[in-house]
């Protein structure tokens, strides 16, 4: 992208739920826990961008605690699709960006639990 998140890994101990694992430790390797970042950096700057396109006449900026709370609601997609729902990490990034959407347009976010041979990563 060309900005820069304003989150790195080093900040994710503030934004752990305390009582839940770790978010690092959902990565098996350090390069899992990298690309999840990048994917994390493209997702929420796209949704900006959406979120402009959807409201040409209003300047939208991306603060720190609105680029937080995406965050979350990412990091809570990656915890249920990689925990609750048993997807790889590759099939859980992928659907984050229609994760993210569905939650912040107010919607609920269910992909399919059927046959998984239909899907292939992007």
């Amino acid at each position: 992208m060309s900005e820069k998140l304003l989150l790195t890994p080093n900040d994710v101990g503030e934004l752990n739920n305390r009582d839940a694992k770790p978010f690092k430790s959902l990565f098996e390797k350090e390069e899992d826990l990298k690309t999840a970042f990048q994917k994390l950096d493209e997702v929420i700057w796209r949704s900006f961008a959406v979120d402009a396109q959807r409201e040409p006449f209003k300047t939208i900026t991306p603060t720190k605690p609105e680029i937080k709370r995406r965050f979350s609601i990412c990091e809570a997609w990656i915890r249920h699709g990689r925990g609750d729902l048993g997807y790889s990490l590759e099939r859980t990034l992928d659907l984050m960006g229609q994760a993210l959407r569905a939650e912040l347009d107010g919607i609920t976010f269910a992909p399919e639990k059927g046959d998984r041979t239909l899907w292939t990563p992007t």
